[in-house]
């Protein structure tokens, strides 16, 4: 499965300027790739303008060929999990019923949970670290806790692309490394992921990586231009007129 975007411009109702100015991105299987910049910057924009969620003013987002707009939302929900930034519970669900939402796509409306979607979510929880606290209301978690629980119900239907907005927000360091090698893993699997990180310390993920660095070069506006052809290197971003250090 491969994402692609080509010359995504949006604008904001008010903005003097473009959110994403002309950006193009290619997500190829088993690539990881990261976009860290300053707050205000597009990245959050710049996922949900992949996940078709935002009008585009220009450019265009493919899904395995096909325009992002052509996709209902239950198709993109059995393929794609996603993290939103921000969220709030609305209702007084349990772990175990969020993260049972996850599998939505997959159940339909009405059908009833099998033991399959049971076995994903224990699973899934295990990988996450949250396995025992199924029975808690998501409202008395930590931060840290109800993260890992959300990241749990975006990866709980197996999907073949991650899309996820600060997956280590509110993470201890130890949870924050066990993710990246969460994501690794998935990976190396075959879904592939793209995330966007505003690092506490500089380009920590990046440092801690066990990859050797590889040299990256400057983008042109509007692109990811990647460096050397030896393997998958470090490239800038422009967004906003602001240039990303990507992994």
């Amino acid at each position: 499965m491969k994402l692609r975007a080509d010359a995504l411009t949006v604008r904001y109702p008010g903005g003097t300027t473009a959110a994403l100015d002309a950006v193009s991105l290619t997500l190829q299987p088993g690539e990881i790739v990261g976009v860290v910049g300053p707050n205000g910057s597009g990245k959050s924009t710049l996922l949900r303008a992949l996940l078709g969620l935002l009008p585009l003013h220009a450019g265009t987002v493919d899904l395995d060929g096909r325009a992002i707009a052509t996709w209902s939302r239950r198709e993109l929900a059995e393929v794609v999990g996603a993290l939103p930034q921000r969220e709030e519970s609305t209702f007084p669900l349990t772990v175990l019923e969020s993260v049972l939402l996850g599998r939505w796509s997959r159940l339909g409306p009405v059908a009833p949970v099998a033991d399959a979607d049971h076995a994903a979510v224990a699973a899934t929880l295990r990988r996450c670290d949250v396995s025992g606290l199924e029975d808690r209301r998501v409202d008395t978690l930590s931060g840290g806790e109800w993260q890992r629980v959300r990241v749990a119900r975006a990866l709980v239907a197996s999907p073949r692309l991650l899309l996820l907005d600060e997956p280590t927000a509110a993470l201890d360091v130890g949870h924050e490394m066990e993710m990246f090698e969460l994501l690794r893993r998935l990976a190396t699997e075959g879904t592939r992921r793209a995330r966007h990180h505003t690092p506490t310390q500089p380009c920590r993920p990046l440092r801690r990586s066990p990859d050797p660095p590889r040299p990256w070069t400057h983008g042109r506006r509007g692109s990811a231009a990647r460096g050397p052809a030896r393997g998958r290197g470090l490239r800038r971003l422009r967004l906003a007129g602001r240039r990303h250090l990507v992994v």
